[in-house]
């Protein structure tokens, strides 16, 4: 906490003010009963009622059938906050808190059936339904890249993508990002045999 410490203001009495949040802790959760309907739903609309009751914590909810149906909904009460409330601080006048202000499911990051024919996360940001982006902990971009490149979506056209290529993303320590920034160095960087 003493690095969050000394990026708080403290108020008019000169005293810190620290409070500790989380939502997990706050509203009743119904994630037992959540997961129940989740593992026997047979069809989409009751997968997503089901993800739709999650509050916290955060969840990617990835969803396919054996009817070609993919889904991946972003699944817990997310506040709305002002656009420069920092995510890992709740500034008490920077941000719309409160139990009762939170984006509609409905809003939250998802994809239903995209024309791309494929939904994946790799706890990358997500845009929201309004088209803006929540505040929060994503992972760098660079594992999405780097499961993209291994499926090579943009040249595989219709190729279904096998049992192989699926272990080479579980079992791959590639990073495309880091890859672009070693072959920009190694012009600069001399190294002598």
């Amino acid at each position: 906490m003493e690095d969050v410490k000394k990026n708080i203001r403290t108020d008019s009495t000169n005293q810190e003010n620290i409070s500790v949040f989380w939502t997990y802790t706050q509203l009743p959760t119904k994630n037992l009963e959540v997961f129940y309907e989740l593992s026997h739903a047979k069809k989409m609309d009751e997968a997503r009622d089901a993800a739709s009751k999650i509050i916290a914590p955060g969840l990617n909810i990835m969803y396919g059938d054996k009817d070609g149906n993919i889904a991946h909904w972003a699944a817990a009460k997310l506040y709305r906050r002002q656009d420069d409330a920092r995510a890992e601080l709740f500034q008490p006048d920077s941000v719309f808190y409160s139990l009762d202000n939170s984006y509609a499911f409905d809003d939250n990051p998802q994809e239903v059936n995209p024309k791309c024919g494929y939904v994946l996360t790799a706890n990358q940001e997500q845009q929201l339904g309004d088209e803006s982006f929540y505040p929060g902990y994503y992972a760098p971009d660079d594992r999405l890249n780097s499961i993209t490149a291994l499926f090579d979506f943009e040249n595989r056209g219709e190729k279904k993508i096998s049992a192989d290529e699926v272990k080479k993303v579980f079992t791959s320590a590639i990073d495309v990002e880091t890859e672009k920034i070693i072959s920009f160095l190694q012009k600069f960087i001399f190294i002598p045999s």
